[in-house]
Parts: structure tokens; C-alpha cells; sequence
């Protein structure tokens, strides 16, 4: 074994001087109870048990020269070298370390003392006169993994704003990524659950050619006698039309409809009756409204009798339907009113309305199911349409639901790929300031490596400070995204949409972070790691 005593002191600054005294011991993978006691008995011996917490800095220059010495001594070496250990410090100071070294050599070191000083070296018991010298330098495996940690996390906040804006790319890259996916994802379960809410045995059917037999409402209610699988089947058809009670007045939706369209939309009254087939028959002025129409426009839910005006047309409530609660579908209707009538009193009210029906519901019946009722329409439209099965689509909500998951896989893809390369960008950041760290500390380099850091300690030390400052930025990226997405949630909160973190995404942003900081820290590391240390050591800039 063999110590080192530098004449220029050569300690790390930003350990202290225990810190600097333990550094030979963690690459020896000493334990750290025997560890700290043996630090603590070095800096004894050395008289600098009392300066143990403070920095070289706060250090005289004798001082510094003791710690460089009980560092050299911590590990028990057969042969301390010490290069000009006095060539720094006055007279005064130089005895007092000659006197040291004379003690050390007492208890049964070997000291080897290079110097240009007469006096110096008359004070040892052997002098030797030579013009080159040649020493070994200790190799170690150990990975002083906790001090690389610490390391890196000092070296973050020695330079505060320099560590912030080289995080700043992997927190915008970490951002976008998990809250356009979380954003999309939570749209995409709000709309599959409104799209779920219309009923699960519920078919949409429409006739694009009807070969000149077009379906009427009374085939629909042939089906519905003539098929057990059929349960009901209901015309859609709509338009707008501007509603009016007193001096209000309001945006409508209007939509023409037969007594099935309550059983397939799983419809709910609060007051009155629904439209029923006498209303269809005599073209009926009456309408149902949901509660929610009914208090805008009128003041209050108990209205029926009122008489609203649609278009001109006067129209007696005789229903009012349950308002479902706040959902996407009502932050898209915006502030558009509701109302229900006739399907033969739409005829009259709308011109793009006639006794063709081109869309319908089909509603399966219990027992029966989706495919089923399904196959049942299918056969029969063949029938009717001279098997031209381009002549009409038939769609299920299932349908509907895998289409949207499609769409969000595909969103999903494309955001993450563009949030990807964000990170990727942050990563460049990341290496040019590791080389720009590499570049300040290579005399720090030289100084491990001479004290028995071997090259592998090195490069998984500079290594885990690049992978510390992307985690960290990464870090700060999923709790700025928590925080957005929580603002967004309350500005949505009337409309019953939770946006939350995407827990896979979550994951696979700490994981890409992680492989940003190992492939971007890797080269600036093995710079540092392939320096040699004689060349590290006189390093001026």
C-alpha cells in the first residue's frame, strides 16, 4: 500500500476535511463504522480533530498539508511518498510537518521525501540523489456509489441556475409527454363512457341507397312486430330551430321522434308522459323537454301545459325529462336548448325533414343479442335492397368504442413521439454541460485517481451526476405535470371530466429520463475517466 502527500495539497474543495481524509477508504470498500473511526484517528494524529466539519477553504496552508497527510496515512501504508510536502508553506510550517513525518516514521512508516530543499532533506536518515523517479500507482474496483450521489447533488447546487436551465429541456420534454397523453387518455375514457351511456344493445342503421324503396315509419313498426329480436326501433332525425317563452328565447335542438325513442335511449321522466303513437299519428303540437331546457328558459321544471314557441310553431309541454348530470356531451351542446316532438310534426316544422326515414335505432330485445338483432336487420335490409350491402351501414356502440381507442393509440404515438424528441433535446443539454463539468474539475480528477480512484469509479461517478440531474428534472416535469392537470380538472369540474397522470406514462418518462441521462452522461464520462492523472494534476485552467 502506498500514500500520497502532494506538495500543492491537492484536496477536493468541496469536501471537508473528513470527507477528503475518508475518500482512499470508500474506494478501498471499507466499511463505514471501521471507516469513520480510522478517519477520526488520522485527523488526530495530525492535531486537526476540531477542523474535521470544515472546508479546505476555511483551512490554513499547514492545515491543508496535515489533512493531506493524515489522507495519505488513513489506508495504514507500508511507503508514504510525499513530493515536495513543504515546498507551499514557511518555515515555521514546514517544521512543524517535518516533525509529523519524523513521528510517522517513528511508528514504523517508510516515508519517501522528494525535495529541492538541503535542509529538508537533511533531516532524513537516508538521502538519496537522483534525476528521475518512477512510482506505481494503486489500481481499485471499489464504486463509491453513496459519494457520487452526494457528489453530484453539490455540484447541482454550487451552480443553482446553470443546473435549472439544463434541467428546464427534460422538465418541458417530461410535461408534454405526460400531459398531452394523460390530457388524451382522459378525453378519450369521457367519451367512450358517453358513448357507453347510450345503452349497450343499441344498433344505428342508415340507408345510404334505398333503391327506390325508401323505409317509412310504418316498416319500422312492422319490424318491431315481425321480429322477436327487434325490441323497438326508433327514426332519428333533428334540427335546429330558435325556441321562445315570453321575452326569452334560446338556441334548440329539436328532435323528431316516435314513443320507442324513450325505451332506447334509457329516457327518464320527472313529470308528465313522453310522446306517444296518437301524438305521431295526428302530428301532434307537443313537446317534451329536459329539466335543465325548461328552468332556462321558462324559470321552473313544473311547466307542463306551457306552450313554447319553436320557429313560430306553438308547442304544449306535456313531459320533462330527468337531466342526466354534467357530462362532455353537454360542454359540446353548449348553451343549445333540447326539445322533443313528433316525428310527423318535424315534417312540418323542418324542410330537410320528409317521411323518408335514412337513420334509425335498433333496440335488441331481452334475450337476444347484439349480433343477433343485428343479423336479424341485416337479412332483412338485403332483402329489401337487392343484397347491396353498400346500400346501408349498421353500427354498434362496440364499434364506436374501438374506433376511439384506435384514435387515442394513434394521438398517443404521435404526442409521445414529439414530447420525445423535447427530451432528447434536454439530453444535449445535459452532455454539454457534463463536458463543461469535466473541464472544471480535472484537476479533482487527478486527485482521485491519484489517491486510488480507478478509471471505472470515475466514469460511474460523473455518469450518475448526469443521470441525478436528469431524474431530478424529470422529477420536477411529473409534479409541474400533476399540478396542470389538477387546474384543468377544476376548470372542467362542472362538466364531470377528471383528468389525472397516466400511471404508464408516468413510468415510461422516468424510464426514457433515466436512458437520456446514461447515453448523454456516457461520453462526457468516459473523458473524464480516460484522463491521466499526472496530466489532470497540472491542469491550469
Amino acid at each position: 500500500k502506498i500514500g500520497f502527500v502532494f506538495q500543492s495539497f491537492n484536496l477536493i474543495p468541496k469536501l471537508t476535511a473528513e470527507e477528503n481524509v475518508e475518500l482512499p477508504l470508500i474506494y478501498q470498500r471499507v466499511k463505514k463504522t471501521e471507516r469513520q473511526a480510522r478517519v477520526r484517528q488520522a485527523l488526530e494524529k495530525v492535531g486537526l480533530e476540531k477542523r474535521a466539519k470544515h472546508l479546505p477553504t476555511e483551512l490554513s496552508g499547514g492545515q491543508q498539508q496535515r489533512v493531506a497527510i493524515a489522507r495519505a496515512m488513513v489506508t495504514n501504508p507500508s511507503l508514504i511518498l510525499a513530493d515536495e510536502p513543504t515546498g507551499n508553506l514557511d518555515s515555521k510550517t514546514s517544521g512543524e510537518i517535518m516533525r509529523m513525518f519524523q513521528e510517522l516514521h517513528e511508528q514504523g512508516n517508510t516515508i519517501v521525501l522528494i525535495t529541492h530543499d538541503n535542509d529538508v532533506a537533511r533531516q532524513a536518515k537516508r538521502v538519496v540523489q537522483t534525476r528521475r523517479a518512477h512510482s506505481g500507482r494503486q489500481t481499485d474496483r471499489g464504486n463509491a456509489l453513496m459519494l457520487s450521489v452526494k457528489m453530484a447533488l453539490r455540484s447541482i447546487g454550487a451552480n443553482k441556475l446553470r443546473a435549472a436551465l439544463t434541467m428546464l429541456g427534460i422538465i418541458i420534454g417530461v410535461m408534454a409527454l405526460v400531459v398531452l397523453v394523460s390530457l388524451v387518455d382522459s378525453a378519450t375514457s369521457s367519451i367512450t363512457e358517453e358513448v357507453s351511456s347510450l345503452g349497450s344493445s343499441l344498433l344505428t342503421v342508415r340507408v345510404s341507397d334505398d333503391k327506390g324503396r325508401p323505409v317509412k315509419l310504418e316498416d319500422l313498426q312492422t319490424w318491431v312486430d315481425q321480429e322477436p329480436a327487434v325490441a323497438a326501433v326508433a327514426p332519428y332525425a333533428t334540427t335546429t330551430a330558435t325556441g321562445k317563452y315570453g321575452t326569452e328565447s334560446a338556441s334548440f335542438n329539436v328532435y323528431g321522434v316516435t314513443p320507442d325513442e324513450y325505451k332506447i335511449q334509457n329516457m327518464q321522466l320527472t313529470l308528465g308522459r313522453f310522446i306517444a303513437s296518437s301524438d305521431v299519428r295526428n302530428n301532434s303540437r307537443v313537446c317534451v323537454v329536459p329539466e335543465k331546457t325548461a328552468v332556462d328558459l321558462i324559470g321552473y321544471s313544473d311547466c307542463l301545459g306551457k306552450e313554447i314557441s319553436l320557429n313560430g310553431v306553438k308547442y304544449t309541454i306535456i313531459g320533462v325529462l330527468k337531466d342526466e348530470d354534467e357530462s362532455l356531451a353537454s360542454i359540446l351542446m353548449g348553451s343549445l336548448k333540447i326539445a322533443y316532438i313528433p316525428y310527423t310534426s318535424l315534417i312540418r316544422l323542418s324542410t330537410d325533414t320528409g317521411a323518408t326515414v335514412s337513420t334509425f335505432y335498433i333496440g335488441a330485445a331481452e334475450g337476444y343479442t347484439l349480433d343477433q338483432a343485428e343479423k336479424v336487420m341485416t337479412d332483412l335490409l338485403m332483402t329489401r335492397f337487392d343484397d347491396d350491402d353498400d346500400a346501408f351501414a349498421i353500427s354498434s356502440q362496440n364499434m364506436i368504442e374501438e374506433a376511439m381507442e384506435s384514435i387515442s393509440s394513434l394521438l398517443n404515438i404521435l404526442l409521445g413521439g414529439i414530447a420525445a424528441i423535447s427530451l432528447i433535446v434536454g439530453g444535449i443539454g445535459i452532455m454539454n454541460i457534463m463536458l463543461v463539468t469535466v473541464t472544471e474539475r480535472t484537476r479533482e480528477i487527478g486527485i482521485r485517481k491519484a489517491i486510488g480512484a480507478s478509471r471505472r469509479t470515475i466514469l460511474v461517478q460523473f455518469l450518475i451526476e448526469a443521470v441525478v440531474l436528469c431524474m431530478m428534472g424529470c422529477a420536477l416535469g411529473i409534479f409541474v405535470s400533476w399540478g396542470i392537470l389538477q387546474i384543468i380538472s377544476t376548470i372542467t369540474a362542472s362538466a364531470s371530466i377528471s383528468f389525472h397522470l397516466n400511471g404508464r406514462v408516468v413510468l415510461l418518462s422516468v424510464l426514457f429520463c433515466f436512458l437520456i441521462g446514461v447515453i448523454f452522461g456516457l461520453y462526457p464520462a468516459n473523458q473524464a475517466a480516460k484522463m491521466k492523472p499526472i496530466d489532470a494534476l497540472h491542469y491550469g485552467g
